[in-house]
Formats: structure tokens, C-alpha cells, sequence
């Protein structure tokens, strides 16, 4: 897959499409690709699933750049990923373990997230913690529990005042994410695995598919997540082996 018009192809699309249309577009493809509906083959089901996922981002992307600059890119260069670089990984739910989980969706100014409400466990304001200096990073101190504080993406990094941060805790670890943007609107909503496919981008973003929606995921759970096969981790060229 080289080209926008090559995606366009993936999702049936005679052009690039408004918002609606693509969203629409992309569930119908996932549909008729899911493993679940092509039981005796689904390695084909697989590899043509990350196909339309590749292609669904690429035209979000182009569609974003448009919108931002009135003008479209005809190539992955400008979107800013190939869907073929070495860094770029996907995740596909452990079918034996499917089931569903409740998420927090949380929608701010600038993003919208999801997070596994099992493992989060509160959200604080910058004036509410204490934050020290680790070893491997800035850390916070609420209720005498020490959290490292990472991005989004994954990275370490320092909350400031006007913050929020997410507190997260799972078998093993816990963390702090920083939230730069205040929130709009947040709400719970019951996923099922099936219905979730999972993509890593270069710049180490993780995004949550489901339904036409792409929502950010915090980063550093995705180790978590593997770690109880829940997900299977995937390099494009990959089988689809646990990693």
C-alpha cells in the first residue's frame, strides 16, 4: 500500500470521504474481514484487517491535513507513517480471553482517550500530589504511593501546574499520566475484545479502534496487557505470534 488512492481502494472509496462516510466505510470492511466471520481462514482475515486498518489512518491523517492546511497529500511522506516502517506494531485480542471491559473514555480539548477502568484508579490535580525526582524519571507521591509519570505515549515525563494526572495501578506496576488539556466530557462504555483492534504509531502512539473511533490508549499498559494475554502484539510483516 503506497498511496492514498490505494486505501481509497481498500475501503471501497471513489474518493477521499467526509468524516461520516469514512467511518461508515471502515466498520462495513472490519466487518467482513473479522476472524470471527472467516473462521477457516483466518489468517487472510488478519492480515486483511491490519490492510483496512492501515488504510483507515492514513485517510484519517489526510483528512486532519486538509482540514488544517485546505490542501491533500497524495503521499505517506506527508501523512507522517508508512505503514511498512520497521516501528510500527499492532495488537489483536487473544480470542480464548475475549470478553467484554469496561473503559473510561475521557475527551478533552485536543484528544479523546480510553482507559481500562480496572487498573486506573483515580485522577488528581497537580496541587494535590507531591512531585520528587526518580532515578528514571520525574515521580509523584499520593497517599504515600509513588507513581513514575509518563506521556501518553509512553514517555517519561513532568506534570506542571494546571495538570491533571491519571493514576493507574495493575498487577506489577503502577503509573501516573499526564493530562496537559482540561476535560470536556468523560463517560464508561463496555467494549468487548473482539471489537478492538489496537495500533501502535512510529512516534510511539497507541491508538484504540473500534467502530470508526480511534481514541488514544496509555502506552505503558500495553506491556500490561500482554503480559496477561489479553493482546497479541504484531510487526507488519509479522504471523501474529504473542510477542
Amino acid at each position: 500500500m503506497e498511496s492514498v488512492e490505494l486505501c481509497l481502494t481498500v475501503l471501497q472509496l471513489d474518493a477521499l470521504p467526509d468524516e461520516r462516510t469514512l467511518k461508515r466505510s471502515f466498520r462495513k470492511a472490519m466487518l467482513e474481514a473479522h476472524p470471527d466471520r472467516n473462521p477457516r481462514n483466518r489468517q487472510w482475515a488478519e492480515e486483511k484487517s491490519r490492510e483496512i486498518i492501515h488504510a483507515y489512518e492514513l485517510i484519517s491523517d489526510e483528512l486532519r491535513n486538509r482540514n488544517s492546511t485546505g490542501k491533500s497529500s497524495q503521499s505517506w511522506n506527508t501523512a507522517g507513517w508508512h505503514p511498512d516502517a520497521d516501528e510500527i506494531q499492532h495488537f489483536r485480542s487473544n480470542s480464548e480471553k475475549s470478553g467484554p471491559e469496561k473503559y473510561q473514555v475521557i475527551i478533552t480539548s485536543e484528544a479523546r482517550y480510553a482507559m481500562p477502568l480496572r487498573w486506573m484508579k483515580t485522577v488528581v490535580r497537580f496541587d494535590e500530589v507531591d512531585q520528587k525526582r526518580g532515578f528514571h524519571g520525574a515521580m509523584i507521591m499520593h497517599n504515600n504511593r509513588m507513581y513514575p509519570v509518563f506521556s501518553v505515549r509512553g514517555r517519561s515525563a513532568t506534570a506542571r501546574p494546571g495538570h491533571a494526572l491519571v493514576l493507574f495501578e495493575w498487577p506489577g506496576g503502577r503509573a501516573a499520566m499526564v493530562m496537559a488539556h482540561s476535560v470536556e466530557h468523560f463517560y464508561t462504555v463496555e467494549m468487548d475484545y473482539r471489537e478492538i483492534f489496537w495500533s501502535r504509531k512510529s512516534d510511539g502512539t497507541v491508538r484504540l479502534l473500534r467502530g470508526g473511533q480511534a481514541l488514544l490508549f496509555p502506552a505503558f499498559l500495553v506491556p500490561a496487557m500482554q503480559s496477561e494475554n489479553q493482546i497479541f502484539g504484531q510487526t507488519a510483516g509479522e504471523s501474529g505470534m504473542p510477542v
